[in-house]
């Protein structure tokens, strides 16, 4: 019982760290234009096709880019300094990108920053439709 409590528990902070990661990420892009609009600007700006929403796809290609993003130096994998810097303040976010290393060397590699891609994408899009919108998004951030 406490196992099945933990694990739904850790995807949904899972999810809410990739719905940050996409905030992070389109606030990082626009210089913080789009405020307020809850997912609606982050959605935007991840949405390739132009269709409103984000595809699993989409949802990928933006977690690549946000990586690269944080990835200050480079190197392919994220150290616990550019963590704490992606982070901006955000601890529960600094955590979920610290728990990512699986391996526990010290570094969050692309592997492991994507592992969660599917189960984090599945968590945010709530109507199971395959596609997260910006109300999906929006709900999942205010919680």
């Amino acid at each position: 019982m406490f196992t099945r409590n933990f694990h739904a528990g850790l995807m949904a902070v899972a999810a809410m760290a990739a719905a940050c990661a996409l905030a992070t990420g389109a606030n990082a892009q626009g210089q913080g234009q789009g405020q307020g609009q809850g997912g609606k600007s982050m959605i935007e700006r991840a949405d390739s096709n132009g269709d409103g929403k984000l595809s699993l796809d989409e949802f990928k290609a933006a977690r690549a880019q946000r990586f690269t993003r944080m990835d200050a130096d480079g190197d392919g994998k994220l150290s616990m300094a550019e963590i704490d810097q992606a982070g901006q303040g955000m601890q529960r976010r600094v955590d979920m990108l610290k728990a990512a290393d699986t391996d526990g060397d010290g570094f969050v590699s692309l592997g492991e920053y994507n592992a969660s891609s599917e189960r984090d994408f599945a968590q945010l899009d709530a109507d199971k439709d395959g596609f997260v919108t910006a109300d999906e998004l929006a709900a999942m951030m205010k919680r």
